[in-house]
């Protein structure tokens, strides 16, 4: 059973937004939303979601007087939504916890090979010709320079590695 009546969801590229229409009588979802089109498009929402585009004081103090009363930022942080006018007039703001926990342990990995196997510095020798016209090519394990994390989040989870070089697979811990 839907107790929201309407959501609005300004931002949607990139973004699956097939569970918002299970969770409201009325679901209007927009790729794009300019800022001077904020109002004109949520009016109505109990619930509104953005990812990028700004919610200003002005916007709040507007359409709290109708029937909004959440902001949903898909995204980690809720800096493009003004928090304190949202307090001031009883808008609940929250941003998504798990956003692009995928990406985050991907990036993560990522950055950890390039600290340990300069792999940038690599790419640039072959890009230079320097890497073909080299005398020696040395690749180097280098073991146990990813340590198992104990705390952190679900990216930290996802890209968990073994300490032991034999078994440097990720790991669901």
């Amino acid at each position: 059973m839907n107790t929201v009546n309407k959501i609005v969801v300004l931002d949607s590229l990139g973004v699956d937004t097939s569970v918002f229409e299970s969770l409201a009588k009325e679901c209007i979802v927009y790729d794009i939303t300019a800022p001077q089109q904020v109002v004109e498009r949520a009016s109505g929402a109990d619930a509104v979601f953005t990812n990028k585009t700004l919610i200003s004081s002005g916007d709040i103090d507007t359409l709290s007087r109708g029937s909004l009363r959440y902001i949903g930022v898909l995204a980690t942080g809720y800096n493009v939504v003004d928090v304190e006018a949202a307090r001031r007039n009883g808008v609940a703001v929250t941003n998504v916890p798990a956003y692009s926990t995928n990406s985050v342990a991907q990036l993560t990995i990522a950055l950890l090979l390039e600290l340990t196997h300069h792999t940038g510095h690599h790419a640039q020798t072959v890009r230079e010709g320097r890497w073909s016209r080299s005398t020696a090519f040395s690749t180097h394990a280098r073991h146990n320079r990813v340590r198992r994390y104990r705390e952190g989040g679900r990216p930290n989870r996802i890209c968990a590695w073994h300490e032991d070089h034999r078994s440097s697979q990720t790991a669901q811990l």
